[in-house]
C-alpha cells in the first residue's frame, strides 16, 4: 500500500492565503475550516465552512461583505 500524501504546494498555498484574513463574517482564522464564497459581482471572499453553506443556501446572493454579514451572520437570540 502506498503512503503518498496528496498535499502539494497548491493546497498549502491556499491554506496559507486563507489563514491570513480569516472569515469575513465571524473572524475565525483556523485554516482548516476556511473556504471561500463569491459575491454577486464575482469577488472572492474568505469565509468559514458554516458561512459558506449558509450563503449557498440563502435565497439572496450578497453583493458585498456588509450584505454577506447581514445575510448569514449570527442568528441566535441573545
Amino acid at each position: 500500500m502506498s503512503t503518498k500524501t496528496r498535499k502539494g504546494p497548491k493546497v498549502e498555498e491556499r491554506r496559507e492565503g486563507q489563514a491570513a484574513g480569516g472569515c469575513v463574517v465571524c473572524g475565525i482564522n483556523d485554516a482548516r475550516v476556511l473556504s471561500y464564497t463569491r459575491l454577486s459581482d464575482g469577488a472572492r471572499v474568505t469565509v468559514c465552512g458554516s458561512h459558506r453553506v449558509a450563503h449557498r443556501r440563502s435565497e439572496q446572493h450578497a453583493g458585498d461583505v456588509a450584505e454577506l454579514r447581514k445575510l448569514v451572520g449570527e442568528r441566535r437570540a441573545g
